[in-house]
């Protein structure tokens, strides 16, 4: 998945126009693609069970199922793997006219899923013709004697409008009565004779029972993964079953870089960080966004392996600090229970912060730590070096606790200032001689080593 909004190709009146992907519905067994020309200008392609049926530069009416779709459907921004999915790379979709879609609809589908596919085209398609078409299909099965299709027909009209006068008197027509009651109670009977119905029943009622378990079951036995997966996206959750299922699919189907932005989207929902994500973001090296991950996490009884976790990917030397949500850090570390933890943490965090900031910027950022009277260490010595770090007097105390924390240069720059201040003095030239050692700058060193014993001569 690219992490830029994908372009596809589509012709329209004869004219090759380039469109950018905004977003992804999922309604019924619909997916619809809104996207936008260099003009600003709105397209959407419409699906059905994920088989190309055509396009249209349209406004959004308010309550046509396009509108709908993209209220009550599950939506997707781009880009999004499941968009990915759904539009091969390179190909080229041709915006057919609805007369030309109408025949290639009567031809390929039942006159059920052509009243279904019809309805969506609402939007740009007078009402008035789609209920016309959906007489046509109902007046045909009737003629025939086929009342369980004609009213297969009449509870798709009435469902997508249900103040539809004609379809109100009918779909109550004692004529229908056996149908109505199948259709009331919504069991198996009703699986079994209106498939179509059921699913869209289902998919309307998704976030109850039996509605969910039954919608799961059709897209299993259809083989329709993406569906299934977008369903779970959103319900995985609420069951550690489901989430189960959720993962089993996206490992079978999606690469590291997609399982990981569709368990990054999911992590929020979640009570526990999900450690499958935890894991694929630390063998893929974003150890950074794995240690966001953690601590934006809930910090109620935090699990002491995902702390250990924590503590682990904070020592890799690899780790670039610019991207870690620093005040999320510190937040999180006020819930940790062990102050030896704490401590741990904050010895590798604090020369890190000093290498990008000042001291002040550590003691202001450090501050909740210490308004819950933490014992830590670390934390009363950059409080000292607060207090000290302006007096002349303590700049050679001040260079050694600079140099505990891995402050070299720092740590150089006191010693100077007090080798001014005193003169004399051979300690600070000894510590120069060290801290230049440690740096590996060896002719420094040895200039300063030759002033200290130098030193030492004169006082003895």
């Amino acid at each position: 998945m690219s992490d830029q909004l994908q372009a596809i190709t589509i012709i329209s009146h004869g004219q090759t126009h380039q469109i950018t992907i905004k977003r992804m519905a999922i309604f019924h067994r619909m997916k619809i693609i809104e996207a936008i020309s260099n003009k600003d200008e709105a397209y959407y392609l419409f699906f059905y069970k994920d088989q190309f049926i055509t396009g249209k530069n349209t406004k959004v009416k308010r309550n046509s199922l396009l509108h709908k779709a993209f209220n009550q459907g599950i939506v997707f921004n781009s880009p999004h793997p499941l968009i990915d999915v759904l539009l091969p790379v390179e190909q080229t979709y041709q915006l057919l006219t609805i007369n030309q879609i109408y025949k290639v609809l009567l031809k390929k589908y039942s006159p059920q899923e052509t009243a279904l596919i019809l309805s969506f085209f609402d939007a740009f398609v007078p009402k008035e013709k789609i209920i016309e078409v959906m007489k046509k299909f109902y007046y045909h099965f009737r003629r025939k004697g086929q009342y369980r299709f004609a009213y297969q027909i009449l509870i798709i009209l009435h469902n997508y409008d249900p103040n539809e006068k004609w379809a109100v008197e009918l779909v109550n027509h004692i004529d229908f009565l056996k149908y109505k009651l199948i259709y009331d109670e919504r069991g198996r009977e009703l699986q079994a004779k209106d498939p179509l119905y059921t699913e869209i029943l289902s998919f309307t009622k998704r976030e109850k029972e039996p509605y969910f378990s039954h919608l799961e079951a059709v897209l299993t036995k259809e083989s329709r993964w993406a569906d299934l997966i977008s369903l779970y996206i959103r319900e995985s959750t609420k069951s550690e079953q489901r989430y189960d299922q959720f993962l089993s699919l996206i490992t079978k189907h999606f690469s590291k870089k997609d399982r990981i932005f569709l368990l990054q989207n999911n992590a929020a929902q979640m009570k526990q960080v999900p450690q499958e994500l935890l894991d694929l973001l630390i063998n893929t090296e974003q150890n950074e966004e794995a240690v966001n991950l953690l601590i934006e996490q809930p910090r109620e009884n935090l699990a002491f392996s995902q702390v250990e976790q924590l503590t682990n990917l904070l020592d890799k030397d690899s780790l670039c600090i610019e991207k870690l949500h620093l005040e999320n850090l510190c937040s999180y570390l006020t819930y940790v229970e062990n102050e030896e933890t704490i401590e741990k943490i904050l010895q590798m965090m604090v020369p890190q912060l000093l290498k990008k900031f000042d001291l002040l910027y550590v003691h202001k950022w450090s501050q909740p730590l210490r308004k819950i009277n933490r014992r830590i260490p670390i934390l009363s010595m950059i409080q000292t070096m607060v207090v000290i770090q302006d007096d002349p007097d303590q700049q050679f105390y001040l260079g050694k606790l600079y140099h505990k924390l891995n402050q070299s240069k720092k740590a150089i720059e006191c010693f100077n200032w007090e080798m001014e201040l005193n003169p004399n003095d051979p300690e600070p030239v000894q510590w120069i001689t060290k801290v230049y050692l440690e740096l590996g700058m060896i002719e420094e060193s040895n200039t300063y080593k030759k002033i200290y014993t130098s030193m030492q001569r004169v006082s003895g």
